[in-house]
């Protein structure tokens, strides 16, 4: 599947589960985390193989150590 970056709606759908502690995201070819929301209860985020630059980890930094 290819997702390239997550729009609005796709943020506010995933935000709708929050319950969700594990989110693989590997090989979706994603260039971009804006949008991509808050789950407090997210420990672990899997990002292997997209096309993510360095600067696209800024987005996560609302979840400091969590991840």
């Amino acid at each position: 599947m290819k997702i390239f970056e997550l729009s609005k709606e796709d943020g506010a759908y995933l935000a709708s589960f929050s319950a969700l502690d594990r989110l693989s995201l590997n090989q979706t070819m994603l260039k971009s985390l804006a949008n991509f929301p808050e789950n407090k209860k997210l420990v672990r985020l899997e990002l292997a193989e997209n096309q993510l630059q360095g600067s696209e980890l800024a987005h996560l930094r609302k979840y400091g150590d969590s991840l």
